[in-house]
């Protein structure tokens, strides 16, 4: 009797060790998931600003690496690109036949014949031909007659034939508009969303966060 006594005890012991070690591995995993998902949320929120090598007041460019200064400086006024332009920071406006790019952030008025680009923005309004990027978060107007693209968190309005985003907190106007997430207002013929509260108007409007995820002429989610 007191070795199967002997025996349920060890049993007891190697169970309740088991559960612990379990519990531990458990609780790091969930740790380093939460700070993992933490440094994530910061490399989408705290958008990096990289400092140019000079300041100046006025730029000119003929092509990226043809400029005056070099495309490292921040313009602090005025831009004008013959054919296509880079520069670091761009603050006030920035104007090109062809094709204007700011690698980091731009603040002001951005106009081109073809295409503008931006790293990311606090404060913009893009006058495109055909197109305007951003590669990070925009706040602001896109206006272009072909493509509006915002890789990160639009706080504005994009108007175009055909308007991207992965995250809105604005106005969609277009033929076709997409959102991933976000919140507000998608007014086109075919309007997308994976997960928006707001308001779709359109021919086809499809919200997945949406009771009813398809639904002609109105739909809507809150």
């Amino acid at each position: 009797m007191k070795k199967i006594f002997f025996v349920i005890a060890v049993c007891c012991m190697v169970v309740s060790a088991t559960a612990d070690v379990v519990r531990v591995k458990s609780f790091k995993q969930n740790n380093l998931k939460y700070q993992h998902d933490a440094v994530k949320e910061r490399e989408v929120v705290n958008t990096p600003k990289v400092q140019g090598e000079g300041f100046s007041p006025f730029a000119i460019s003929f092509v990226p690496g043809v400029a005056l200064p070099g495309e490292n400086w921040d313009v602090l006024l005025f831009r004008i690109n013959i054919f296509a332009g880079r520069h670091n920071n761009v603050y006030g406006l920035d104007v090109g036949t062809i094709f204007n790019e700011a690698k980091n952030n731009l603040v002001g008025i951005q106009c081109a014949g073809f295409c503008n680009k931006v790293g990311f923005s606090e404060g913009a309004f893009q006058i495109a031909g055909i197109y305007n990027r951003s590669n990070g978060d925009y706040v602001g107007l896109q206006l272009a007659s072909a493509l509006n693209f915002t890789e990160g968190t639009l706080n504005g309005i994009q108007v175009g034939l055909v308007n991207k985003t992965e995250k809105i907190e604005g106005l969609q106007i277009g033929f076709c508009n997409y959102t991933h997430i976000g919140e507000g207002v998608q007014l086109g013929v075919l309007n997308f969303a994976e997960d928006f509260k707001g308001i779709q108007i359109g021919f086809s409007n499809y919200n997945k966060n949406s009771s009813i995820m398809f639904c002609p002429f109105v739909n809507f989610a809150f």
